[in-house]
């Protein structure tokens, strides 16, 4: 771990952000006579909390199994710390482990608590004086006088619990910054039987320090990629406080959720530089977020949504067009899609050409399908995006593609061509396929020229990558495609999402130091593909106004298999990956059962 020297807080900030909330302290709820003196509060204004909740989003966009979360603790972004309490204020907790950093170098030990209660502007938050006696062994954690007083890593969050948790009990951890791996490895061993059902672990951390807001956006998104590819083993080489201000703090949280099963999903990241129109020559930034036991669960359907999501490659032709071409299926393929990413606009890789009439004696690998019943399932599916950039979509001949393309472009849908930028609004997303179809024969498609978009360096970010690449029902990459990422990668790509193999990649993973993200594989979609080779998976990416994101997959059955009665194969493992929604809802059976008979 590499720590910058002279990281200190700039007192500067803090007494000005001090001025801002005080109030006398007479005016404070009288103070608690039990079992220790309580802190004193450091802010003691409760106005500013009550507006921060009061104008998060209420009622919509909570998450239910909510078993740890992320907040900044500088009051500037104080409405992303309401925006995260105002989502998990369904959840019902008995204790709340909160992490932050020793700011001030005041612990003698590697962690500091209290069993003390803390006074705050919103009443008195009591402390499980019980479990924080149970932690102090003054080899790891001790006492440490005088550090809670002044210590904004906890103060800026003890208000909220007090309001949206009362009666909640908090046990406060102080992470000194030069906290050593087996240090942050003991305290992960200590915690471990402590949380679980009833407890929420808090950690209470601002992210990138002291830059510029360009290099900020670059350190936020390579702490973003390596959570989102749960690489968490590479958390320890980051830089503190250039990519966070309580690494250890970090590394801790998510071990400890990891051991739950909990799944991370980043709703806010944001930076100073955002609440001023004046150039900051240092900035610090935040995120906000939550991990989640069940997302796929029917409780969690009215959590937030994600800003765009991806699907894998898409054909309603063949052995599908039958079944696609009965109202009653697309809205149940269209109902199910709902129901597993809400209505997040979705972007998919068509596989072959769409056409106003049926293709007489076309070859059995030239792909068609209908353009009336294709189109009105991808508007019932809350698509609004179809790659073209793939070796079937010219498989009827050049007119037909550019046919195929005018008619989407003229229903409302955008459409991802080979080598161009496409603005998708709050991404730009390059397409790019390795093979296409000329004159009926693959040939490879990539040339210096498909790159000329991303020299240019003005793009605005995020920058996106759908790419049609790989081998055929391998869902990992090989050298080429490793080699292609990392280009893309150095050209500023932060995101890379990948097509053709139709079988699902498991995971994702990061190259060139976490500042690229790669989907190998989302697999199919909507294929007409059975056996265990063939398996899909859905990508949710919440994108945040600085120009960062966050990616989560999410794995779906194969919906083919669902709504067919060919025989079939059985699935492959990773068909039905753990964070998989349920499968087809329950009205949609009975109606495909129907439709079988008719």
């Amino acid at each position: 771990m590499e720590l910058r020297r002279g990281f200190r807080p700039r007192w500067s900030v803090l007494f000005a952000i001090g001025l801002l909330f005080a109030m006398p302290v007479a005016a404070l709820p009288p103070l608690h006579k039990g079992a220790g003196t309580p802190v004193a509060a450091l802010y003691t204004d409760p106005q500013p909390f009550v507006a921060a909740l009061s104008a998060a989003p209420q009622g919509r966009g909570e998450f239910l199994g909510v078993t740890g979360a992320i907040v900044p603790h500088h009051l500037l972004a104080i409405d992303v710390i309401a925006r995260v309490f105002q989502s998990i204020r369904s959840n019902r907790y008995r204790t709340v482990f909160v992490l932050f950093p020793d700011h001030f170098a005041r612990a003698r030990t590697p962690v500091a608590t209290t069993p003390r209660p803390f006074q705050t502007p919103l009443g008195l938050v009591e402390t499980d004086s019980a479990l924080a006696t149970q932690l102090i062994d003054d080899h790891l954690v001790g006492e440490a006088p005088g550090l809670f007083e002044a210590e904004h890593g906890v103060h800026a969050i003890l208000p909220f619990i007090a309001r949206v948790f009362p009666g909640v009990r908090v046990v406060p951890l102080a992470l000194r910054i030069d906290m050593t791996g087996d240090q942050i490895s003991a305290l992960i061993d200590r915690l471990r039987p402590l949380t679980g059902p009833g407890t929420l672990t808090l950690l209470s951390s601002d992210f990138s320090h002291y830059l510029p807001h360009e290099v900020a956006i670059r350190r936020d998104q390579e702490v973003l990629n390596l959570l989102a590819a749960k690489d968490y083993g590479a958390l320890a080489g980051l830089r503190q406080p250039d990519h966070i201000d309580s690494l250890a703090g970090l590394r801790v949280q998510v071990a400890v959720q990891d051991r739950q099963g909990s799944e991370l999903v980043v709703i806010e990241n944001k930076n100073a530089q955002q609440y001023t129109a004046e150039r900051m020559a240092r900035t610090t930034s935040y995120v906000g977020a939550v991990f989640v036991q069940g997302l796929e669960l029917k409780e969690n359907r009215g959590r937030p949504t994600a800003s765009l999501c991806f699907g894998g490659d898409v054909f309603t032709g063949r052995n599908l067009r039958s079944l696609v071409a009965d109202p009653r299926v697309r809205d149940a393929i269209a109902g199910y899609l709902r129901d597993a990413i809400g209505n997040c606009p979705l972007v998919v890789n068509f596989e072959g050409v769409q056409t106003k009439e049926p293709v007489v004696g076309a070859p059995p690998l030239r792909l068609w399908a209908d353009a009336d019943d294709t189109l009105d399932l991808f508007k019932r599916s809350g698509v609004v995006a179809l790659s073209l950039a793939n070796n079937h979509s010219t498989d009827l001949g050049e007119p037909a593609y550019r046919e195929m393309a005018r008619g989407l472009r003229e229903a409302g849908m955008q459409v991802i061509e080979h080598g161009k930028l496409t603005d998708l609004g709050r991404a730009r997303v390059l397409g790019l396929t390795e093979v296409t179809r000329r004159q009926g024969e693959q040939v490879e498609a990539i040339s210096e020229a498909d790159f000329d978009a991303l020299r240019q360096g003005a793009t605005k970010p995020p920058l996106l990558a759908f790419l049609h690449w790989g081998r055929e029902f391998e869902s990992f990459a090989r050298e080429p495609q490793t080699a292609l990422a990392r280009r893309l990668g150095a050209l500023g790509v932060a995101g890379i999402i990948g097509s053709h193999p139709h079988c699902a990649a498991d995971d994702l993973s990061v190259l060139n130091g976490g500042a690229t993200l790669v989907a190998y594989s989302l697999g199919n979609l909507l294929f007409d593909q059975f056996g265990p080779k063939a398996s899909g998976a859905l990508l949710e990416v919440y994108l945040f106004d600085q120009g960062t994101f966050f990616m989560r997959r999410v794995g779906i059955p194969n919906l083919y298999g669902l709504i067919s009665d060919k025989p079939r194969e059985p699935a492959a493992p990773s068909t039905i990956a753990p964070s998989a929604p349920p499968p087809l809802r329950p009205l949609t059976f009975p109606i495909i059962k129907r439709l079988r008979k008719s």
